[in-house]
């Protein structure tokens, strides 16, 4: 048996009188970024030695679009979806196997979200004055339905005017009785949803009509 620089096994084999050549044992040192969606689609770097030839899985899922440097030192793939939390990633060589426990982290999907902001009124119907309510719509995005449960947070200028929570259509409703004086000089509204770890932030303004 001998062992060359570039790390392969040369291993004499005495009944067929022939030689085995074994690859070098691969190794795995980190993967960037460490977390992505459970959807998967997470394109992924991950680091080490002796990757040529390499096969990738993560939780025990097959990546996808492997591609490995001419050194061996670089993998590129793309995750494919997974269980939420930790996952173990795996590289196999024909000369062996390379993993880091709990390497990856699958995360929620984090979607997008959009909000509309209905105009202040000054009046109904002349000549009666009518204060209605602020309203916001939060939807999602991604589904494009409504997200109730939500804070939204009224302001104009740099006042704030209030919060209110959105209801099963995803709209939240302010009392403007007080402060419309104010919203009027400033020429309307804004409405603001601060996000979550799963939705985004979205803001929307919305001026004043006076029929």
């Amino acid at each position: 048996m001998a062992v060359a620089p570039n790390g392969k096994i040369y291993v004499t084999n005495q009944n067929s009188n022939d030689v085995s050549v074994i690859p070098p044992f691969p190794t795995l040192s980190s993967i960037s970024p460490n977390q992505g969606p459970t959807t998967g689609g997470t394109p992924v770097t991950l680091t080490g030695t002796n990757l040529t030839g390499a096969a990738v899985t993560i939780g025990g899922n097959p990546a996808t679009g492997i591609s490995v440097n001419p050194a061996g030192t670089q993998i590129t793939a793309t995750t494919p979806a997974g269980a939420l939390g930790p996952a173990t990633v795996t590289v196999t060589t024909d000369g062996g196997c390379a993993s880091l426990v709990n390497g990856f982290t699958y995360v929620l999907p984090v979607h997008a979200t959009s909000l509309t902001a209905t105009p202040a009124l000054a009046k109904l119907f002349p000549p009666h004055v009518y204060f209605p309510f602020l309203t916001a719509t939060l939807k999602d995005v991604v589904t494009g339905l409504p997200v109730a449960g939500q804070t939204i947070t009224f302001s104009t200028g740099s006042q704030v005017l209030g919060t209110a929570i959105t209801d099963a259509q995803g709209t939240a409703r302010l009392d403007e009785t007080l402060t419309f004086p104010l919203i009027l000089a400033n020429g309307g509204y804004d409405a603001k949803f601060a996000g979550t770890g799963t939705l985004l932030a979205s803001t929307a303004h919305a001026g004043v009509m006076v029929p």
